[in-house]
């Protein structure tokens, strides 16, 4: 322990389309045309074909939609039409994903002018920002440039990887006659590259890695557990949802992905094992499956009857589908969330990690704290929590009192605990809601 907290080191070897993809992996790893495979090619650009009209995009200036002329479908984008003005049409942000094979930025043109052949009074061009600083200039013309037809334009954006940014398009009229732009089918399209966890050829330099981290710490009395990495995040899953389809294109199915995360699993027991023992307390990262929940119970059920403890990186004040060996079906009966952690909690160590999203409010905190403490969770892990520091970078005492509060009976058992008591509520459906604001990506 250091200043009284425990420490503990939980790995990540990839990370899903929103952080990092592949690139926590060594490059050399990821150098190996037989380590990784082709993602599922997405489209990050929302309403590029404008037929909801302009509502995924940010204009000013003489924008609208017209159904003529259009490339495809109903509608298009037209920009300007109107001299002295100057239109613009924004996306923001969005995100090309990191470790790519492919990344291409693609739309449909067409501009219209009254202006003399030849004159390139009116200018428009389109941009990449970052921040609100140009990255790339992905076309330029002017008013004397191809009329009355429509025109693809594309550009590769594989340098551009692992970037959140804005797309802009921008149209002066500065001359005495009118210049429109259309614009339609608008479209970002990435392919990542996406780690091939059963691989051997990722698997052996991986073995070295936790072989590595043993010989470091394996007797540092500093660190108290260590987390397995196994998928995406460090968690139990080889891909995000989107990408299931590819990761069964490149072989990948349940049993194949059990016995990857066991192999994984055993990778850290013979590490970290001195004497046949465990020196360490380590913990599998087992909230998410890849196909079905089926994997969870296995692996789960592998990784603590082999004296390694359970992670559930996902601390909620309630949840639905928690305990399911009420739940028929092969891929289904007793593969809820807590199943395993109550079936094993007075035999391995038990941790959880939560976010400040997961646990909103004071009340939903204490509740997700004595939802932990009732799982008999020996750690629990606090990521990203604004809460508990008040903007003067003090601690916010509302939140720390009740983890403190709370710490008297994280990691005890009937043998040393201060007391014995229960605290119920009925269980809440929804479990939880969104916060205020956007609840297209925050309700549940």
């Amino acid at each position: 322990a250091i200043n009284g907290k425990k420490v503990g080191i939980s790995i990540v070897t990839a990370e899903g389309r929103s952080g990092n993809g592949g690139l926590p992996s060594p490059g050399f790893v990821r150098g190996n045309s037989n380590v990784w495979y082709n993602g599922v090619t997405t489209d990050q650009i929302y309403g590029g074909g404008f037929e909801n009209g302009l509502a995924d995009w940010v204009t000013s200036g003489p924008v609208t939609t017209v159904n003529n002329p259009v490339f495809a479908g109903s509608l298009a984008a037209k920009m300007g039409g109107n001299t002295g003005s100057t239109a613009l049409l924004r996306q923001y942000t969005f995100r090309i994903p990191a470790y790519l094979s492919n990344a291409t930025i693609s739309y449909w043109w067409r501009m219209e002018t009254a202006e003399a052949p030849g004159s390139a009074s009116d200018t428009w061009r389109v941009e990449l920002l970052e921040n609100g600083n140009v990255i790339s200039t992905i076309q330029t013309n002017t008013s004397a440039g191809v009329r009355d037809t429509w025109q693809q334009h594309t550009l590769d954006l594989t340098p551009y990887e692992n970037r959140w940014v804005e797309l802009r398009f921008t149209l002066n009229n500065n001359g005495s006659a009118p210049t429109s732009l259309f614009v339609d089918n608008v479209a970002l399209n990435v392919t990542p590259r996406m780690l091939k966890f059963w691989a051997p050829e990722y698997k052996q330099p991986y073995q070295t890695f936790v072989q590595a981290l043993a010989a470091r710490y394996k007797n540092d009395s500093r660190v108290e557990f260590i987390g397995i990495g196994t998928g995406i995040w460090g968690e139990t899953r080889a891909t995000d949802e989107v990408d299931d389809p590819a990761s069964q294109a490149a072989g990948l199915n349940s049993d194949l992905w059990i016995s990857t995360v066991n192999a994984i699993t055993d990778m850290y027991i013979s590490a970290f094992s001195q004497g046949g023992s465990l020196t360490k307390s380590v913990l599998l990262q087992m909230a998410p499956f890849q196909f079905v929940p089926r994997e969870r119970k296995e692996f789960s059920t592998y990784a603590a009857e082999h004296g390694v403890g359970l992670s559930l990186n996902g601390l909620f004040a309630d949840t639905n589908v928690a305990l399911a060996c009420d739940r028929p079906g092969y891929d289904y009966n007793c593969a809820g969330s807590y199943d395993q952690i109550v079936q094993f909690n007075n035999q391995v160590p038990i941790g959880f990690e939560t976010y400040g999203y997961m646990l909103p409010t004071k009340t939903e905190f204490l509740w997700g704290l004595l939802n932990g403490m009732d799982k008999k969770a020996d750690y629990i892990r606090m990521s990203s929590f604004d809460n508990l520091v008040l903007p003067g970078g003090q601690p916010n005492t509302d939140y720390t009192n009740l983890m403190n509060w709370a710490n008297q009976w994280i990691g005890k058992d009937l043998t040393d605990t201060p007391s014995v008591w229960v605290a119920m509520r009925d269980h809440r459906n929804p479990f939880r809601y969104g916060t205020t604001g956007d609840v297209e990506y925050t309700s549940e």
